[in-house]
């Protein structure tokens, strides 16, 4: 069960889904929805990373359905409302998403309630709470390799607009590899909120500086469709003057750009499931201790057009690596 913060809908969904097992149903003073039911509740507060937030939350709800527990989701906007919604609902457990998480969590009171931080800086390992933290570094190798398979002059890391701890561990990986090999290596992380334009502009002198042709490796897909729109917009075409890598794997963002945009995938699915495993192993008194694990990239999905003839005739192939 997922409960989406909506009002009207969780009355709907109470009435005439799963709920309609709950003891009873109420609306308390405060006119939060209020759910008795024999099923457990697992807290999940979500970042604002949204581009590879389905992944994780899909795989928290599997698992979570599995054991008969109801999957209570909110957006993380303040670290308050942690303390808050754990005083409300009395979970079984806490699952944090931290992928953008730019604020200090309220640590005393997870360690109270079986926690998982999913997605965190590996600096929170030392906290006292599990993690289940990304391997940034085996992507940007991961990227490197492939891209190097083409045997390109040069290659190049285009990050994210603030500082992250998976834009910063990608790109120290890439480049390493890259420098490694005798490849020339360049990097640039602009600024992706200031005017669309400005942005579109900004992207285009840094791409008409760049030796060609020229592998580019993107933190995410969203950076990555920034990238090809700057380069069709200064006449370049892929594959003769770049060749384009993003992350994370968005279909709809990888699927709908002219060309399609290969893509490192990384296992949120299943870091989402693993996660429910460890609340319910924390639960059960199975791990006493808080555990630390990591999960990386699952596999490059190559997109490939074949003629531009065909492209009304969706073109594109895919190839799993």
């Amino acid at each position: 069960g997922l409960y989406n913060e909506n009002k009207v809908d969780a009355v709907n969904i109470a009435k005439y889904s799963q709920f309609a097992e709950c003891e009873y149903f109420d609306l308390p003073s405060n006119d939060r929805p209020c759910y008795h039911t024999r099923m457990e509740t697992l807290l999940y507060f979500q970042s604002t990373a949204t581009t590879s937030a389905l992944g994780k939350l899909d795989g928290v709800c599997r698992a979570a359905r599995e054991r008969g527990w109801w999957v209570n989701r909110f957006d993380l906007h303040r670290p308050d409302q942690i303390r808050d919604e754990i005083r409300y609902w009395h979970p079984i457990g806490c699952i944090i998403e931290c992928a953008a998480c730019d604020f200090p969590l309220p640590l005393r009171t997870l360690r109270h309630v079986p926690t998982v931080l999913l997605d965190c800086d590996t600096a929170l390992t030392r906290k006292g709470i599990s993690t289940l933290a990304q391997d940034p570094s085996a992507t940007g190798r991961l990227a490197a390799d492939f891209l190097m398979e083409m045997d390109l002059p040069a290659y190049a890391y285009v990050g994210w607009s603030e500082s992250k701890f998976w834009d910063r561990m990608r790109k120290k990986a890439f480049e390493t590899r890259i420098r490694r090999s005798g490849k020339r290596f360049f990097h640039v992380s602009p600024r992706i909120r200031t005017d669309a334009d400005d942005l579109r502009a900004s992207l285009s002198n840094w791409l008409s500086g760049l030796p060609r042709p020229i592998g580019i490796y993107c933190v995410n897909d969203c950076m990555a469709t920034q990238i090809l729109a700057a380069a069709t917009a200064s006449g370049l075409s892929a594959p003769d003057d770049f060749v384009i890598l993003g992350t994370d794997n968005e279909t709809y963002l990888c699927e709908n750009s002219t060309p399609t945009l290969s893509s490192v995938a990384i296992d949120f699915f299943h870091a989402g499931m693993r996660s429910v495993e460890i609340i319910a192993d924390l639960t059960a008194g199975r791990i006493v201790a808080p555990i630390h694990e990591h999960f990386g990239p699952h596999k490059i999905i190559e997109r490939i057009l074949i003629h531009a003839q065909t492209l009304a005739d969706d073109s594109s192939i895919l190839r799993q690596r």
